[in-house]
């Protein structure tokens, strides 16, 4: 019998494969994620968080102000002197920093040769702090699967342009063009839909 589909998610009808060689299926949310929780509506953009850290930069309630001016203690926009897992420059990571790297661009850090948020039992993984459970940010390979099993359009939702992504088994999400925070400023909304996959580029440890 296929297990019950978590509360909020969806089927895509997408089985991965382990590096053991197991399987599991793979459940997307149906919409995006604040630091309240699921979104109420599929379309609704959500939080914007940096990249292994669990809560937004700007005080609660300020996620769509562009430019945002009310920002949490010890923050002053999305910068690098804000990111939790850098020495104030991003030459110099403190977590998620491989060894083979120290000496090249962006990785002259503390080196600890780990590479996805499961490494330390997904405490950066903003889904896992928030939603609680199994959720969890998709890997790179997950967003890969979705990319290539499922039919990608663009459409509008109530006036937020993004993808519908439907699925093989007639089950579809909707992806809202969300953009992305840069600085103090909300970027490319209705043009770009930027997410982030929970494993950090291992060849420019600076980027995931």
């Amino acid at each position: 019998m296929d297990p019950v589909v978590p509360e909020g998610a969806v089927d895509m009808g997408i089985i991965m494969t382990r590096e053991d060689g197991s399987t599991y299926k793979l459940y997307w949310a149906e919409s995006n994620f604040s630091e309240s929780g699921l979104c109420p509506k599929p379309e609704d953009l959500g939080d914007y968080f940096a990249w292994g850290e669990t809560e937004p930069y700007y005080v609660k309630g300020h996620s769509q102000d562009n430019p945002c001016t009310d920002w949490r203690e010890g923050k002053t926009g999305y910068y690098w002197d804000s990111y939790k897992w850098c020495n104030m420059d991003n030459y110099k990571l403190t977590r998620y920093c491989p060894q083979d790297k120290t000496d090249d661009w962006a990785g002259k850090g503390s080196p600890d040769n780990k590479t996805e948020f499961r490494d330390y039992d997904y405490a950066d993984d903003a889904a896992r702090a928030i939603l609680k459970g199994k959720w969890r940010i998709p890997t790179r390979a997950e967003w890969d699967a979705l990319g290539e099993q499922c039919t990608w359009n663009y459409i509008n939702v109530n006036g937020v342009l993004g993808f519908q992504v439907l699925a093989k088994n007639g089950n579809s999400i909707f992806i809202p063009a969300a953009g992305f925070r840069e600085n103090g400023v909300i970027k490319e909304v209705g043009d770009s839909s930027n997410y982030w996959s929970s494993s950090s580029d291992t060849e420019y440890p600076t980027y995931a």
